[in-house]
């Protein structure tokens, strides 16, 4: 994403309006489906996943952590409850105590889950080590929308996140397979991804990239047609430049802040990957 700070890839970005419409409604039908091919063929068909690939899904998940000789309960619970947390901080502790467990048993199931490819566990950033705060509490997000509609599909659970949480969710996820290399170690502790808590508690969702900080790029997701200077205040504070996700809003009046609409920024940054992928 770095090279969206960039003066004149910012003034192609208004080229690409055309196209918002179009993006925006894909990503409307991605929030409703997500992107596994079961339920992206139902969506097409009948306007959302079927209850046969929803549970067709949750047998997988169901399987491997019987086959870790882990309580599949648990697992459940594990993921309604990443499902209310999207966007905040989560402690082992805390988990522990939703799942009738102790912190240990906490994070093995959200590990197990992170080696299956169903859950990211996102690190805050240690300024001074550049890496993982592994005694810091993380930010869990599930790796494709589905598996967030899953316990109100399975069960009418109320864990539903609100659009902005969907958003952010979909946000880092991208960031993460834009930036991360494509192994299963790297979901539990991701190396080029984190978020930032500043020493006055403000918070950053995403600093993605390697290197010293001045070669990574802050992302700070706000799904909101307005964009306030205080909204964003955690973010100018403790960086010199960044990047700001909107709902609908451009603007790059400010070089070193943009504001982008999120289905513009996710489309940009996945084609970004894809020519990655290529070369």
């Amino acid at each position: 994403p770095y090279q969206l700070l960039d003066a004149d890839v910012q003034d192609n970005l208004r080229e690409l309006l055309i196209h918002l419409p179009t993006v925006q409604a894909l990503l409307d039908r991605y929030m409703r489906c997500g992107g596994f091919p079961a339920s992206v063929s139902d969506e097409h068909v009948n306007g959302q996943p079927s209850e046969l690939t929803v549970r067709t899904l949750w047998d997988l998940i169901e399987s491997e952590v019987q086959r870790q000789g882990m309580d599949a309960t648990r697992a459940y619970r594990a993921i309604e409850r990443t499902v209310r947390a999207i966007r905040y901080p989560t402690g082992w502790t805390a988990l522990g105590e939703y799942l009738g467990a102790d912190r240990r048993t906490a994070e093995d199931y959200v590990r197990v889950l992170a080696h299956m490819f169903t859950t990211l566990i996102l690190h805050r950033l240690d300024p001074e080590r550049l890496g993982p705060m592994l005694r810091a509490q993380r930010k869990l997000y599930l790796i494709d929308p589905l598996l967030i509609h899953l316990p109100r599909r399975m069960r009418q659970s109320e864990a539903v996140p609100d659009l902005p949480a969907l958003v952010e969710n979909i946000v880092v996820v991208t960031l993460f397979r834009s930036e991360e290399r494509p192994l299963v170690e790297e979901f539990a502790v991701p190396q080029a991804l984190f978020y930032w808590k500043s020493k006055s508690g403000g918070e950053v969702d995403a600093i993605a990239g390697v290197g010293p900080m001045r070669t990574r790029t802050p992302v700070e997701v706000k799904y909101q047609t307005v964009v306030s200077g205080r909204d964003i205040a955690a973010l100018t504070r403790s960086f010199p430049r960044g990047i700001v996700v909107t709902r609908d809003l451009l603007d790059v009046s400010d070089r070193r802040f943009p504001r982008l609409p999120a289905a513009l920024f996710l489309w940009v940054l996945s084609r970004e990957s894809t020519v990655r992928a290529a070369e």
